[in-house]
């Protein structure tokens, strides 16, 4: 289960990144990055950080 669990932060972390490079700052994209780190138990920061 923790490897499992560090997958899914640092795919996590990769989509918010990548995300932002995409769309930069958008309100929506950051909504969207912090329901999915809500749904994972992990705080999303601008960054792609934890």
């Amino acid at each position: 289960m923790s490897a499992l669990r560090v997958a899914q932060v640092d795919a996590l972390s990769q989509v918010q990144a990548h995300a932002e490079r995409v769309w930069g700052s958008d309100p929506l994209v950051a909504r969207i990055m912090t329901e999915a780190g809500e749904r994972l138990g992990v705080e999303t920061a601008p960054g792609g950080g934890r």
